[in-house]
């Protein structure tokens, strides 16, 4: 669906961010950003980690190196 997509994106944009700022080339989320995360946050990611457990923080791959963008 359209809105699952959106929440992908802003999630993909959100990481790419925090990543970014922990890197130190980078500023972090604008707060337009954060904004929207926080929306899909409770609109959309809850919905997802309640589906795997409540708790789910991080996923592994064991096998091999997985694509930055897994769609």
């Amino acid at each position: 669906s359209g809105a699952f997509e959106k929440a992908v994106e802003v999630a993909v944009r959100y990481a790419d961010a925090i990543e970014a700022k922990a890197w130190g080339i980078g500023a972090g989320p604008s707060a337009s950003l954060r904004m929207q995360h926080q929306f899909f946050d409770k609109v959309v990611y809850t919905k997802m980690r309640a589906a795997m457990g409540g708790r789910v923080r991080h996923a592994v791959s064991g096998g091999s190196a997985m694509d930055r963008r897994l769609g």
